[in-house]
């Protein structure tokens, strides 16, 4: 497969898509297979599409070729795949997918950043790796400046990122009608598309800029599974404009990350795992007072993601935790 490099890549991404082509995106969440909203047809959608294009982040040329070969009905790499996936952070949606896609009998393309690129290995960065020592001594106010700072570089990782998705979707498209003499002769090529609910700029970029083919006209539609959190949407607003983050979406994307770090602390003592909307439910039902509270419940000395669990707030917290985890 012909991958372009990155530097490759113009700011402004030039999107093109084959005028025969239907491209229908879906936005989801990717924890549970709920997600997917009414399984039923979500794969149905998905299995109707001549082409399925997966969301696969940090990709290799390896991975495609068994995913391949899963979509022809290869069992042993199937149920081989399903096994490397237990107690993943991501098994059941993921599986949900590979299910989805086990003897489709239809074209699988990546148009994401592979994992030997820079781009890959600086999002893997940014997302795992960034130092939680910098909030180390930090007051509620300078917190605040860095959050802002890191949402608006990882604005800017997800950007690149996205552009890079616009700039091969075309090419590897019409490489895959190309290579397959029935979708070559086809009237219609539908592909379905699959990327998390905090990529809906990939649409918006799509809808107005693809350039139609001299023959006609390609078309561009989409389904979003999921209501957007707060942390996705200033993501995506913070790429849009220049202007500074509401002080009230930092502020509670701040408690989510110290939210999500004590309880999951406590889940994982207690042998479960909460889903990452309870943690997003919990914020939203918080007031400000509180919000800035969790934040200075912290123990300061420590890397700053160390809260004491015994305060009131985060009594209150766990008593909401334990109340909509029976719910959900």
């Amino acid at each position: 497969m012909d991958i372009p490099k990155e530097t490759d890549i113009p700011k402004e991404p030039q999107i093109f898509l084959p005028p025969n082509v239907s491209l229908h995106l879906i936005f989801s969440r990717h924890a549970k297979r709920e997600d997917l909203g009414d399984f039923g047809k979500f794969r149905e959608t998905v299995r109707s599409a001549d082409i399925i294009i997966p969301e696969e982040f940090s990709w290799t040329e390896g991975y495609l070729q068994e995913l391949r070969a899963i979509a022809k009905g290869d069992t042993r790499l199937y149920h081989g795949h399903k096994e490397k996936r237990k107690g993943q952070p991501y098994e059941e949606a993921s599986n949900a997918v590979l299910e989805t896609i086990f003897a489709s009998h239809k074209q699988v393309v990546f148009v994401d950043v592979e994992r030997e690129s820079d781009l890959a290995k600086e999002l893997m960065k940014a997302t795992y790796e960034r130092p939680s020592s910098e909030f180390i001594g930090a007051t509620w106010e300078e917190t605040l400046q860095k959050i802002d700072e890191n949402i608006r570089h990882d604005a800017e990782l997800q950007a690149k990122r996205e552009d890079y998705i616009l700039s091969r979707l075309g090419p590897q498209i019409k490489e895959a009608i190309d290579s397959h003499p029935k979708l070559k002769g086809k009237e219609k090529v539908s592909v379905v598309m699959m990327m998390g609910q905090e990529h809906t700029r990939i649409f918006d970029e799509l809808e107005k800029s693809v350039v139609p083919g001299a023959s006609g006209l390609p078309s561009v539609t989409q389904e979003r599974l999921a209501t957007i959190p707060i942390r996705e949407i200033v993501l995506k607003n913070a790429h849009k404009s220049g202007e500074h983050m509401e002080k009230t979406a930092k502020v509670r994307l701040l408690a989510e990350i110290f939210v999500k770090t004590v309880l999951l602390s406590l889940d994982r003592a207690e042998g479960r795992l909460t889903d990452s909307l309870v943690f997003e439910q919990i914020v939203d039902n918080l007031s400000m007072d509180e919000l800035k509270a969790v934040y200075e419940s912290r123990d300061a000395r420590s890397a700053g993601l160390r809260i004491n669990a015994n305060s009131p707030v985060m009594q209150k917290i766990r008593s909401m935790e334990t109340k909509l985890v029976e719910t959900t």
